[in-house]
């Protein structure tokens, strides 16, 4: 029975949605998709949005992974790959 801090809707028709911890810059890592588009944003334990940044779904159809030991998301289209250091 915690208490609610803050919260965060989905975009329209959302088909994924995941969130990934990253504890040594003290934030999550919001990854949410629809058929259009993937948002990714880093939100503080406050709930301010850091960063975000949005990825065409036609130009970058895969799901994008995280990896919170490196500190980066990967992003891949279908003729280049790019991490972005989070």
């Amino acid at each position: 029975s915690g208490e609610l801090l803050w919260r965060f809707s989905a975009i329209p028709k959302s088909i994924e949605s995941k969130v990934t911890w990253h504890p040594e810059d003290h934030m999550y890592l919001w990854i949410v998709s629809n058929n259009q588009e993937t948002i990714v944003a880093a939100i503080s334990e406050e709930g301010t949005v850091l960063r975000s940044q949005s990825f065409n779904k036609a130009e970058y159809p895969y799901s994008i992974t995280t990896d919170p030991e490196t500190q980066t998301f990967v992003a891949q289209s279908n003729d280049v790959i790019r991490i972005y250091k989070i």
